[in-house]
């Protein structure tokens, strides 16, 4: 999915500058604008003009001037909302991999991301699944209590993975591994 971008209105004095790095063979980051009310932050995938085509790109930087001419700047096209923002230390290794291997940002940044997020079409939207008993109890219950808690918490009715693993890393992980077991 991605957010759609509000058209820039041409009398704007204050600039909010995005500095986006994209894949292309130059060692430098474009400037473009942000319409009011984007919440595009460094580390989010967004869809820009690029000549006559559009490219994906990260923000790196954000900005309230330029060095090019306001009229000069484009706008964003739309922020990328389909993944998490790309972190603030997962951009710094990516500035060091770039000075490291004399490459420029955009060409570092767009290898180091998988295909998907490359592209400009949106990722699928999964479902939350919902999770509900089979239609009688299994013959044999089990003997182990957190296996026999997870049937429980099935047969009880429908919930989602969230609810029936809880919110506790650890404890979801043992979950996970008593419910393939089932």
């Amino acid at each position: 999915q991605a957010q759609d971008v509000p058209p820039i209105s041409p009398g704007r004095r204050d600039m909010d500058v995005l500095r986006v790095a994209l894949d292309v063979p130059l060692p430098t980051l474009f400037d473009y604008l942000a319409a009011p009310g984007v919440d595009a932050a460094p580390g989010d995938r967004v869809v820009v003009p690029f000549g006559s085509r559009q490219r994906i790109g990260v923000v790196v930087e954000r900005a309230t001037s330029s060095a090019l001419p306001p009229e000069k700047l484009r706008p964003i096209a739309a922020v990328r909302d389909d993944a998490p923002r790309l972190g603030a230390q997962w951009l710094a290794v990516m500035r060091f991999l770039a000075g490291y291997y004399q490459r420029p940002l955009g060409e570092t940044i767009a290898s180091s991301l998988p295909p998907r997020l490359r592209s400009l079409r949106p990722l699928p939207r999964v479902a939350n699944p919902v999770l509900q008993r089979s239609a009688s109890p299994p013959a044999d219950l089990p003997r182990s209590p957190r296996k026999r808690a997870l049937l429980d918490a099935l047969y009880a009715g429908p919930l989602t993975e969230q609810q029936l693993l809880g919110a506790d890393a650890a404890e979801q992980k043992k979950q996970r591994t008593a419910l393939r077991e089932l």
